[in-house]
């Protein structure tokens, strides 16, 4: 069946069930985590420390030397924290420059970077529900509806909230990533059947093996450091989740990243419509931007976009300025319907689209 509809995710979606956007995610990690953090400073000898405690010693430090601050100190309202894409950004543009900081040499910022992607992919773990809904309760009305398999779906969350909603109702053998996956040593076979959903920005059960080229599919408890990692099937590297993080400088090098976002462009460029649920359309995202941007001009079948990306409080000038900013981008050849729905309406009830 051919795919009409995109329904594309962003960090709202998954605040609809609870996950903090990026924004809140550093703080709410450290006010979780504050007394693990107390036990790692106790340590004297660094040597004894645990798999994770490393992590967050080395970001820790981090934060001391090049933002003096204090972790434990998050929750006093006084104190300004960077954001992750502060953290990050300027961990990139060394690295992108070929530079380094006084007393930092590429490896250091190369392992901080790193462990500021682990401390990601541990946060969201985290935040994660045990009974997801919105997700859920949209796959299984796209199902009713009949819809499902002319929909395809583009997330640039890492979170897993709607692999477990398509999985729970189609099997994981009909979900298709389009990419080629490893899982338990064996290839990810898709079925005929198959949903797409394209993770622009990676996932928190993915990892790359640079030795062997591979990406394979694991649990994310077993990529986050611990003290029994075993080595991936032939890879005898240590694993590293394949995340593109928060930063300004988004580094799209890996070919199986490059892989979804070229078949991004062609499921865009083929579609009658695109939903877009809880993304701002920031203008800092130039790199999605250019994706969708060249998928417009290719395309001879886009007629609208839908956006829902409203919740309870949300005031209504930020409303507007993001209206502003989809209609700007897409210009009067599209029709652009900004809705005051939030997504938890959506997904009860997905026909509301079609609404004129």
């Amino acid at each position: 069946m051919n795919i009409t509809d995109v329904i594309i995710t962003g960090a709202g979606a998954s605040a609809a069930e609870g996950i903090p956007i990026q924004s809140q995610l550093f703080k709410k990690f450290w006010v979780r985590n504050s007394e693990s953090l107390l036990k790692v400073r106790s340590i004297q000898n660094k040597d004894q420390l645990r798999a994770f405690d490393i992590v967050l010693d080395n970001i820790d430090r981090y934060l001391q030397r090049f933002f003096n601050v204090d972790v434990l100190s998050i929750q006093d309202d006084k104190v300004q924290f960077p954001t992750f894409e502060e953290a990050l950004g300027i961990l990139d543009l060394a690295l992108t420059y070929g530079e380094e900081f006084e007393d930092s040499s590429e490896g250091d910022i190369k392992t901080i970077q790193s462990d500021l992607i682990f401390l990601i992919a541990k946060s969201i773990l985290q935040e994660m529900p045990n009974s997801p809904q919105c997700h859920v309760k949209l796959v299984d009305e796209l199902f009713r509806m009949g819809r499902l398999q002319s929909t395809a779906f583009l997330t640039t969350n890492y979170d897993l909230l709607l692999d477990d909603a398509l999985i729970q109702k189609v099997g994981s053998g009909n979900l298709d990533y389009r990419v080629v996956l490893l899982r338990n040593d064996e290839s990810y076979v898709i079925g005929n059947e198959s949903i797409t959903l394209l993770k622009l920005h990676g996932s928190l059960d993915w990892i790359y093996c640079p030795s062997s080229k591979t990406l394979i599919k694991e649990s994310v408890e077993r990529i986050i450091p611990n003290d029994s990692m075993t080595p991936f099937f032939e890879c005898a590297n240590i694993p590293r989740p394949v995340i593109i993080p928060p930063s300004f400088i988004k580094s799209l090098s890996n070919f199986y990243i490059q892989q979804i976002w070229m078949e991004a462009e062609k499921i865009i460029r083929d579609a009658e419509r695109l939903i877009f649920c809880g993304y701002s359309f920031p203008d800092a995202d130039l790199n999605f931007k250019y994706l969708l941007k060249r998928s417009q001009l290719g395309s001879k079948t886009l007629r609208e976009v839908v956006v829902i990306n409203n919740h309870q409080g949300k005031a209504a000038s930020v409303l507007a300025e993001e209206s502003n900013r989809y209609r700007r981008f897409f210009g009067p050849g599209i029709n652009v319907k900004f809705s005051d729905w939030s997504f938890g309406d959506f997904a009860n009830n997905p026909s509301i689209i079609d609404r004129n």
